[in-house]
């Protein structure tokens, strides 16, 4: 859900059939439907631009919606990346499908709106999906899975689309994977994934320019500049996943996901410990996850939330989150937290946290002057 200026609230969700996504735009008082109409993909996340148009990312199923424009050189099969826009009064705009690209299905911030409502997207993408000459990564690295980072304007026309990744790793068959974007007020592209490329292209001066976990994987920020024509850095991050991304006005970004857990897992076989900064909210990994390893569904992680400096080179601050993730349930597409930023640089991390077996007393999940706590 989003909310525009005026305090209307944009809903996607599934049609009753489960066979197409709905648009609802609630008016300000909570009661009032402005509009409810059907846009013809399954929705996964959408942005409000700033005329009151509102863009919506997901895929095609069962089929796709009759395309304005078609980039890439595939077929259109069910699971399709597809962005719909809705004007201003729920009519459609446009639709553009993606052939040889797919959404992220689960994760929060796939899509950005920069102001002149030109909208930037990620997913994963073989080499079928649409790479634009003269950008960072024209071609694809990978044969499948390829995280990627395409522009389109206001009227849903190509502006530049380019990979970021490198070579899988023997054994694996997925490149990586893009999972939140963020645009700056210079539009500037930030893009954060994970990996699993041996060459994933890092640049010199980041933050972190070795792979975090065993062998070749891990998450990772990238900067790319307005045309997507080079990176500004890349940088990998000290942690599990990285699902949410935000920046400020500052070119500081923000990004939050999946920490480390001391006991390995099936997808991090040798994870880092985060390196937390002095005075943050949560310093330590939490004592109950070090004498309680998991659960019958798999190995439990914290959340972390991190700001890196505008170039990439240095943390300003890392803490633990104590929204406790199963390792097999994030990849199930349902717990991945993301995080907003306000004028003041304050972070706003939303996520499940997977404390099922909290008691009466229990404080480790504490809040101060909330609803709950």
């Amino acid at each position: 859900a989003e909310v525009d200026g005026n305090g209307n609230q944009y809903v996607a969700e599934l049609s009753p059939t489960q066979n197409t996504g709905l648009v609802q735009k609630i008016a300000p008082d909570g009661q009032t439907i402005v509009y409810t109409t059907s846009v013809g993909i399954l929705p996964t996340a959408l942005k409000i631009d700033p005329t009151g148009g509102v863009f919506i990312y997901g895929q095609c199923a069962p089929a796709c919606p009759t395309a304005t424009h078609t980039y890439g050189s595939a077929g259109a099969p069910q699971g399709t990346l597809a962005i719909v826009k809705l004007g201003a009064d729920g009519s459609t705009s446009f639709a553009d499908v993606f052939p040889g690209a797919s959404p992220s299905v689960g994760f929060q911030q796939p899509i950005a709106i920069d102001a002149s409502g030109a909208a930037y997207f990620t997913g994963f993408g073989s080499c079928s999906h649409v790479g634009s000459v003269g950008t960072f990564q024209p071609a694809c690295p990978s044969q499948s899975n390829n995280a990627f980072v395409t522009k389109i304007d206001a009227n849903g026309t190509l502006v530049f689309s380019t990979f970021v990744g490198g070579v899988a790793a023997v054994g694996v068959q997925q490149g990586g994977n893009g999972n939140a974007i963020a645009v700056d007020t210079m539009k500037n592209v930030y893009l954060a994934g994970y990996t699993n490329a041996i060459n994933f292209p890092v640049t010199n001066g980041a933050y972190l320019t070795t792979v975090p976990l065993s062998g070749c994987c891990g998450p990772f920020l990238a900067k790319l500049d307005p045309m997507g024509s080079s990176l500004v850095y890349s940088t990998f991050l000290p942690a599990t996943s990285a699902t949410g991304l935000a920046v400020d006005s500052f070119g500081n970004a923000y990004v939050t996901g999946i920490a480390d857990t001391p006991f390995g897992s099936p997808l991090a076989p040798a994870p880092p410990v985060l390196p937390t900064t002095a005075g943050v909210v949560e310093p330590n990994y939490p004592p109950e996850l070090l004498t309680s390893p998991g659960t019958m569904s798999g190995l439990v992680a914290p959340g972390y939330a991190l700001k890196l400096n505008a170039a990439g080179s240095a943390l300003v601050y890392a803490t633990y989150l104590r929204m406790m993730i199963d390792d097999f349930y994030r990849v199930q597409l349902l717990t991945n937290p993301s995080i907003q930023v306000d004028s003041t640089g304050s972070a706003y991390i939303s996520g499940v946290t997977m404390r099922g077996d909290v008691l009466p007393g229990d404080t480790s999940f504490a809040t101060v002057g909330t609803i709950q706590a």
